[in-house]
């Protein structure tokens, strides 16, 4: 993407463009761990009121056979993804048994025995097995529990009458899919160089449950009798403690071309890892990774794929669809997991980085921008933290602030189109906790802890129970209602028929 940030930007200001902007989709995914009153995890299997979790593309499982895994279809509009989150939850509380999903990111009290935290079963078909042999494979080389942890993923893509006209405007020359896979490849590029923002902005995952963690190291403090934290500390989720691998530190997935990407995943599926071979048959392969999902980046190019699709292959042949944002932390205090804000907010960003520079990512610069995703998820609200920008020293809340004022001009493009003002607020909020880090939502759970002298799996009960509460008032359509249970015996077919 070689086109100035002023040009592009006054472009997308022209009502040609603002229409085709109104239509861009979203789409979510929120994991969460099913429980018991008491917090603990739950080892019951995935309920057959869910249908299977193969082919339900509504209702599945993550890691673990504990582990749900709500899907929505993209949407027009952040609401409208939402509320249809809201749709399957409500059905999902609605068909739970004496269970609830678990508000927090990090795990809920888990079982002493990593072996006791079951792997999620898929059936007899072969692509049923791989999927569970893959979750065996993970388990062993990064332990179970860390698997337990669960987020929210944000989908997104703009339509392909806006890349049309975009590519019509500024590369008419170039092939027009070529053009939506480089500049999809730069906004992701200029995500990685920005990806501490979010975790700065929405993490709330500052403290988790000893049975997560068994030899606790700076900056970890004990809090309580079974809670440890991190005093400035913003999500563990996205930490060294978190989704994080020494092994896969050694890897460099280039996000230069899509061409590059692909080459440099199929490198690492295809490279054995001496380490790995002592795990035998109990994963897919002795590689740096089983598959590309294992790749734990914040962002990823996404192409539609069925269940024996590579999605490589897929990429390569198709190019970008959409891109993944990983980076969300589950929302303790929204009932779905997400909150309309962090979405506008995601919203935003997505278009801002398109419209700005993408330079090329080095290998030097890939793993800065690396460590200051982690020294932000674990000391992010402390005052006067430097992170590299350029190769120097820069403070957080300087680059920041200036990053999300850089943003207003999308903020106040995407009023006008949709007729609001809610981007531009939500543009002043967050400059509001860069400059008073008292109002992120890790200082905030902390607070809560400290000031209610309250255990993390005391507040994560808390936050469950209140957020399942809301499902209790909040009646599901019966067309909805319908649709899902259609879904669930659907599945069932579609299983059998593998088998």
């Amino acid at each position: 993407m070689g086109w100035k940030t002023s040009e592009i930007q006054k472009l997308l200001e022209t009502s040609g463009f603002k229409e085709t902007l109104k239509k861009s989709l979203h789409g979510l995914e929120r994991e969460g761990i099913r429980v018991s009153e008491s917090g603990e995890m739950s080892k019951n299997s995935h309920p057959c009121s869910f249908g299977s979790a193969l082919t339900n593309p509504y209702i599945s499982t993550d890691f673990s056979e504990s582990q749900l895994e709500l899907i929505t279809p993209p949407f027009k509009t952040e609401q409208g993804a939402i509320d249809y989150l809201k749709e399957i939850e409500s059905y999902v509380q609605k068909h739970l048994q004496n269970e609830y999903i678990w508000s927090p990111s990090m795990p809920a009290i888990l079982p002493s025995k990593e072996c006791d935290i079951p792997l999620a079963v898929y059936g007899d078909s072969e692509e049923s097995k791989k999927k569970t042999l893959y979750r065996e494979g993970l388990g062993k080389r990064y332990g179970r529990r860390m698997q337990m942890i669960s987020g929210i993923h944000y989908n997104f893509s703009f339509t392909k009458e806006f890349w049309e006209k975009l590519h019509t405007k500024m590369d008419p020359h170039r092939d027009l899919q070529k053009f939506i896979d480089d500049s999809y490849m730069g906004i992701m590029r200029n995500f990685l160089r920005i990806s501490w923002l979010d975790v700065y902005l929405f993490g709330s995952s500052p403290a988790i449950d000893k049975t997560y963690l068994k030899s606790p190291k700076a900056p970890l403090k004990k809090l309580g009798k079974r809670t440890y934290f991190a005093p400035y500390g913003t999500s563990l989720r996205m930490s060294q403690f978190g989704y994080c691998c020494a092994v896969q530190a050694e890897l460099t997935v280039s996000h230069n071309s899509l061409k590059e990407y692909i080459e440099d995943l199929q490198k690492a599926i295809s490279s054995p890892y001496s380490k790995y071979k002592k795990y035998g048959k109990s994963q897919l392969n002795d590689s740096y990774l089983q598959i590309p999902n294992e790749y734990y980046s914040p962002i990823r190019a996404k192409q539609h794929v069925g269940l024996n699709d590579d999605i490589l292959d897929k990429l390569g042949k198709k190019g970008i669809k959409y891109i993944e944002l990983r980076s969300g932390d589950l929302d303790v205090f929204s009932p779905c997991g997400v909150d309309i804000e962090q979405m506008y907010f995601f919203h935003i960003m997505v278009v801002y980085l398109l419209t700005q520079p993408a330079t090329r990512l080095t290998k030097d610069e890939q793993k800065s921008c690396a460590k200051n995703h982690d020294r932000t998820a674990l000391y992010g609200r402390k005052s006067g933290l430097e992170l590299k920008r350029k190769g120097k020293n820069i403070g957080l809340k300087k680059w920041g602030l200036k990053e999300v004022k850089g943003m207003l001009p999308v903020a106040n493009l995407l009023d006008d189109i949709h007729g609001t003002n809610r981007y531009t607020q939500n543009i002043n909020a967050q400059m509001e906790k860069l400059v008073d880090p008292k109002r992120t939502p890790s200082a905030v759970v902390l607070s809560i802890l400290k000031t209610e002298k309250l255990e993390f799996t005391e507040f994560g009960i808390k936050r469950t129970m209140e957020n399942s509460k809301f499902y209790e008032v909040v009646k599901i359509h019966k067309e909805t209602e319908a649709r899902f249970k259609k879904a669930a015996k659907t599945s069932f077919r579609e299983k059998d028929l593998l088998e």
